[in-house]
């Protein structure tokens, strides 16, 4: 459009002037950079203020532009401003609006209500008096409806956009002015008397409305509006319009607080809103509104398993960093429950991320008429749920100060086997339900402590409390560790297991919930001080023989060779001890470390025979993997024997998924290497990133877990 030889030239903004040329402003200066980005000798050398006095305005024009009026409007009485509306001047009209609405001049209501009815007026007149007068209080609704229906498409998209406020609800904060002699009515549901004739002129024009840029605004303005007759002609637009730019955006923008019932109109008879059903989603879960979410959920339902997978997977990508509202969830928890409990494993674990978006919350809550009359739990499972009681600073001190005391191991041992061994095993005693307590010993007593006094604050990912309510209106509570297409398996205290056919299940939720019940109402503090010594003595003492593969060696991140990322030993927050090994996406590898040659059998006995591989693991992104070499050999792609992960699988490779939760704080795994991989011989490891950062420590080799 511009450009000149001169450096000095910066044309940076246009606009009309009072003459009617296009007047364009000139920063005219040698050099605009910030001068802090400047070496200080080019400084010098340039002289990055030279200029700063200047400037230019460069004037547009062609040869037949008449000759202007004065430029000086201040001096024009109501009537001759009114008249400015008409000018052929854009400068003139604005200036005049301008000066009409200031108020500098006499009420001017009658010449300007004659220019808004003028037949023969321009379409810019027209606008510039209809909006003159909007500003100055003097539009009714009634006024309005001939020009929503103007042949001019830009007359109909300004009379749309000033519609907004007259056919908007009345609980909207609006103050407008109403038909002379009308009598405000606080049962008519819109902000002013006139809006429902005036949101039928503008349906009735919709109707036939062609131009691309008037159906936008349509979409905008409708919005407005929570007329049943508003919403389903937004409807229409999304089925039959939604192939027109931005229309995807201005009916979102419009739908808010009506998403829900949208996408319950488009699952009955999408045409082309199915392209919206998604966005639709996304936004009902950004919005917060737990019960727009429990209705979404009910729409979900009755969907196809491809579109419900799809669906619930947008919902949790759109609560990412939504704060839950623990007693504001219980209805999109009821309605999410039956799918949690779905044949397909897909909409499964979407179901169940979904729910890890919510508050926590440990009362149990049951699709209806899924548990009986009242839809309610048993007393039971109820009592076993309900929160516990919160330990306080002094109790926790009390407790804290008893470590300090002297330490009774063999009483620390009975305390075990009363208390402990239903759920937690150390080499041949207890049943193996809850975490691996080796895995945590390294952790400094007090954390150990505090998990004991309050162990639903922190959950380790996969053995979180499951609940299970079946169609006859049981319930079953315990750990989730099968969950078949056909069957899901519980794991309760002692062991004990309970296999449900997936045909019976009603509904299935995590709680917040440990299964492990606080020991502060059991255990003195003198008794929890010599339980802890007894489980400390087994760290490092070989109570499971194993090897340690890696703890605190600084030179272990160099003997990675492969792999794109970047791994290190860093010597900050780590699992046990002062250093642990720090992974960036996407992978280091080894198919072959140095000292590296393990047998993996089933009964190990011999040197350098072992069964299972314990480590601890956390990571910031999506998740983390772990993938392992055997004869020098990475695993086939297609293979998921010999990778290992938790969180979401962002690779192109298969692998076993450890838990459906990206290890946030440090989690101890245990992995039973030769139920996967047989006899083979151990030769190389590569700790993966999948998106974001991971971190690994106490890497080692078990033969018993």
């Amino acid at each position: 459009f511009m450009a000149s030889t001169d450096i000095w030239c910066h044309p940076i903004a246009l606009t009309h002037g009072p003459d009617g040329a296009i007047w364009i402003v000139d920063y005219y200066r040698e050099i605009i950079e910030d001068y802090s980005a400047i070496p200080r000798h080019l400084q010098q050398q340039y002289g990055v203020y030279r200029g700063h006095d200047f400037g230019r305005i460069h004037r547009l024009t062609h040869r037949d532009l008449p000759t202007a009026p004065s430029a000086d409007m201040s001096t024009l009485n109501g009537a001759a401003l009114v008249r400015e509306l008409a000018s052929p001047l854009l400068w003139r009209r604005q200036t005049a609006q301008r000066l009409l609405c200031e108020g500098v001049v006499p009420a001017i209501e009658a010449p300007l209500h004659a220019l808004l009815k003028d037949a023969n007026a321009a379409p810019a007149t027209v606008i510039s008096a209809m909006r003159t007068e909007a500003a100055l209080g003097g539009l009714t609704a009634a006024d309005l409806q001939p020009l929503v229906a103007h042949a001019d498409p830009a007359v109909r998209i300004h009379a749309l956009q000033v519609a907004d406020a007259y056919i908007a609800d009345a609980k909207t904060p609006t103050i407008l002015h109403t038909e002379p002699g009308a009598q405000q009515r606080e049962d008519i549901p819109f902000a002013t008397t006139g809006g429902a004739a005036l949101l039928k002129s503008i349906l009735t024009m919709a109707e036939t409305e062609q131009d691309e840029r008037v159906l936008i605004q349509l979409a905008l303005s409708l919005g407005e509006s929570t007329d049943p007759r508003a919403t389903a002609f937004l409807a229409r637009l999304a089925r039959e319009r939604l192939s027109v730019r931005w229309m995807d955006s201005a009916l979102l923008s419009s739908l808010h607080g009506r998403g829900a019932e949208m996408l319950a109109e488009l699952a009955r008879d999408p045409g082309q809103g199915k392209a919206l059903m998604k966005p639709l989603a996304r936004s009902v879960a950004a919005s917060r509104d737990e019960s727009a979410l429990a209705r979404t959920l009910t729409v979900i339902a009755t969907l196809a398993p491809d579109q419900q997978a799809d669906l619930l997977s947008v919902l949790v990508a759109g609560r990412k960093g939504a704060p839950g509202i623990a007693a504001a969830d219980a209805p999109a928890r009821l309605t999410l429950a039956p799918l949690a409990a779905s044949a397909v494993a897909a909409i499964r674990t979407a179901a169940r991320a979904l729910e890890d978006t919510f508050a926590v919350s440990a009362q149990p809550v049951v699709a209806a008429g899924s548990a009986g009359a009242g839809g309610v739990v048993d007393s039971g499972v109820a009592k076993r749920v309900a929160s516990a009681p919160e330990v306080s600073d002094d109790t926790f001190r009390s407790y804290v100060a008893a470590l300090a005391g002297p330490r009774d191991l063999e009483r620390g041992h009975q305390l075990f086997l009363q208390s402990c061994a239903l759920c937690h095993r150390i080499k041949d005693e207890g049943k193996a339900v809850g975490p691996d307590l080796l895995g945590e010993l390294g952790i400094a007593e007090e954390s150990l402590l505090r998990s004991m006094l309050m162990p639903s604050e922190r959950i380790r990912p996969g053995f979180e409390t499951t609940l299970v309510t079946s169609t006859t209106g049981t319930a079953a509570m315990g750990i989730l560790t099968e969950d078949g297409a056909t069957s899901l398996t519980l794991i309760a205290m002692g062991g004990i297991e309970q296999v449900l056919l997936r045909k019976d299940v009603a509904g299935v939720r995590r709680l917040a919930t440990s299964l492990m019940p606080p020991v502060a109402a059991a255990l003195s503090p003198t008794d929890v001080a010599n339980l802890l010594a007894w489980l400390r003595s087994h760290l490092g003492s070989g109570a499971t023989e194993g090897t340690v593969l890696f703890d605190e060696e600084p030179d272990f991140a160099q003997r990675f060779t492969e792999g794109d990322g970047v791994a290190s030993v860093v010597r900050d927050g780590a699992f046990v001890g002062k250093a642990c090994l720090h992974v960036t996406a996407p992978q280091r590898a080894a198919a072959q470390l140095p000292g590296w040659d393990f047998h993996i059998v089933e009964k190990p006995n011999a040197p350098k025979e072992f069964r299972y591989l314990r480590l601890a693991w956390r990571a910031s992104g999506d998740g983390v993997m772990v993938e392992l070499a055997a004869d020098g050999k990475w695993p086939k792609a297609e293979t998921a024997a010999g990778r290992y992960f938790a969180g979401r699988n962002t690779s192109a490779w298969q692998a076993k998924r450890l838990s459906p939760d990206a290890p946030r704080t440090w989690t101890v795994v245990t992995i039973d290497l030769w139920q996967d991989l047989g006899n083979v011989r151990l030769t190389g490891f590569a700790p993966t990133a999948l998106n974001g950062e991971v971190w690994f420590d106490r890497i080692e080799l078990l033969r018993a877990p």
